[in-house]
């Protein structure tokens, strides 16, 4: 399964792969130390004005490891990043593709 950072919309007491899609963007999209009562939850951002490739490294092995840890049951099998023109003015979107485990 892929999932991207689109703009798709929270259900409320969603069930089965909906679930498990809509916490990975969650994860994706908060920043650590953002959330009060909760403040090792998210990605940590300090990647941000790093070299390109650097950013890379760093966004990948923080999108492992928080997704994994944050998500029971998800093996991120792989995560690139989308090709578009904001790759070139240093614009990273991640996508991230999962393994459920049952």
């Amino acid at each position: 399964m892929i999932i991207g950072l689109d703009d798709t919309k929270i259900v409320i007491g969603a069930t089965g792969a909906g679930r498990i899609i809509q916490q990975i963007r969650t994860v994706l999209k908060s920043v650590k130390c953002s959330v009060p009562f909760d403040r090792g939850f998210g990605i940590d951002f300090s990647f941000i004005d790093k070299p390109l490739p650097v950013a890379k490294v760093l966004a990948i092995s923080n999108v492992i490891d928080e997704v994994e840890k944050q998500v029971p049951g998800v093996k991120v099998k792989n995560v690139s990043f989308k090709n578009d023109n904001e790759l070139i003015e240093g614009i990273l979107k991640p996508i991230v593709e999962i393994e459920i485990e049952s």
